[in-house]
């Protein structure tokens, strides 16, 4: 039985392990059951992973952790990483949510393509993870709950033990006489999953047989059917979503969606984006914001702390609210045949051929590049009378918020080209 269990164990390290050629294998240690259990039979399975161990500096014990994880690579011979999280959790945050955000951002930092993370979630964690995602409203990819492979970062995050349960590992470590910590926070019923796994679960075994089995195949076909809802909504979007304009959307098509259609396509435009996900309220918020609001209402709804959603012109944009003002000084093109702006910005002369302007016989030292003024006036081309550019800017559907970064061309005073939407030559 005792050889059987090791050389299931492994088997299953070595199965998930067997499509990479020479992976960097990074191994996700906390130094609990599970976490030495993966290690020690990875070991055994003849890979030799560099350990990771993320210091929450939650916990009295967290320096003894460190050097617990230390002495674990030393014992077999393996490098290790060790990273804190910074103790400043985000007031009104999920303490759980953000640690657990902290942990995938501070191992990522060391993933590139070669490089394939271990982590220890097993049968039990899943079903758990379903009973809280139930618990929180979630939809079809919330059910999907933990896979057993996805990318991180530039690397893949492989969970091996995904098929095996609890009472798996703890009778491995037992056979195998392995040490490992046990964190007091796992009793505290504060949290959801210890709720979930000291007092649900038990009651749920009770009565039903097989619970971690029958949920976590719950999840193997709710990610099915969401990949398929994902190919969907990639057609849908294909309809509004032009990728060489990719914080845009356009409203027209996307107006006539159904209601739950539109809030999966908020949700992939966003996380396609930003990489953001929202709740599914705060996206029907915004869906009912985009598509009901008054249509010379200009509504911002708030994404996070540095994004938001703007309508325009039936035009839905994703905008950073706190985009650094862009130096507004006129130049010419005498000299460059490229002016630098803003931030690393640069207009050249060959963009704005390509935009539609003929430079043939125009002097280039009288080509000139300005931005924006409100109020102000200008001459365009074969025309008696003079524009305000506010109105200009209005025709060619320049959302507000961009106006003072748009460049502007002017020739000899007249203004020739809004670059990137109109052109008065």
């Amino acid at each position: 039985m005792k050889k059987n269990l090791r050389a299931s164990v492994q088997s299953a390290i070595a199965s998930s392990l067997e499509p990479f050629q020479n992976p960097k294998i990074m191994l996700a240690f906390s130094g609990g059951l599970d976490s030495c259990v993966l290690l020690d039979a990875c070991v055994g399975a003849g890979f030799k992973p560099i350990i990771i161990h993320v210091n929450h500096q939650c916990q009295d014990q967290a320096k003894d952790w460190v050097a617990f994880a230390k002495g674990k690579a030393a014992h077999y011979q393996l490098k290790y990483i060790v990273e804190n999280v910074d103790k400043n959790i985000p007031q009104g945050a999920s303490v759980e949510a953000f640690l657990r955000q902290e942990r995938y951002r501070l191992i990522q930092k060391h993933c590139d393509k070669h490089t394939v993370v271990l982590m220890a979630h097993h049968l039990d964690d899943q079903a758990e993870t379903i009973l809280m995602r139930l618990m929180h409203g979630c939809g079809v990819n919330g059910l999907g709950a933990m896979a057993p492979e996805r990318y991180l970062d530039q690397g893949k995050l492989l969970r091996p033990f995904l098929g095996l349960l609890r009472s798996d590992l703890e009778a491995y470590a037992k056979d195998e006489r392995l040490t490992w910590i046990e964190d007091p926070s796992n009793d505290d019923l504060r949290y959801d999953r210890n709720f979930i796994r000291h007092e649900l679960m038990p009651l749920l075994q009770k009565r039903f047989d097989k619970v971690p089995a029958k949920l976590a195949q719950t999840a193997r076909i709710a990610r099915y059917y969401e990949h398929q809802h994902q190919q969907h909504i990639q057609t849908l979007l294909g309809h509004c979503f032009d990728p060489k304009l990719p914080y845009q959307l356009k409203l027209e098509p996307f107006e006539t969606f159904d209601k739950m259609d539109q809030c999966s396509m908020i949700k992939a435009w966003l996380h396609q984006i930003l990489n953001v996900g929202l709740s599914f309220s705060r996206l029907e918020e915004i869906c009912d914001c985009l598509c009901h609001a008054k249509p010379d209402a200009k509504p911002c709804m708030r994404i996070d702390a540095h994004w938001d959603i703007h309508r325009y012109q039936k035009q839905a944009y994703i905008v950073q609210h706190d985009t650094p003002q862009i130096e507004t000084r006129s130049q010419t093109f005498a000299v460059e045949t490229s002016l630098s702006y803003g931030n690393g910005l640069s207009l050249s002369l060959e963009t704005l051929k390509c935009e539609g302007l003929n430079l043939d016989g125009l002097d280039r030292a009288l080509l000139e590049l300005r931005f924006y003024q409100e109020g102000l006036k200008v001459q365009l081309p074969k025309r008696a009378c003079r524009h305000r550019l506010k109105k200009l800017m209005q025709s060619a559907k320049v959302p507000p918020w961009l106006r003072a970064q748009v460049p502007l061309i002017f020739y000899q005073g007249t203004l020739l080209m809004i670059v990137g939407y109109a052109c008065y030559q």
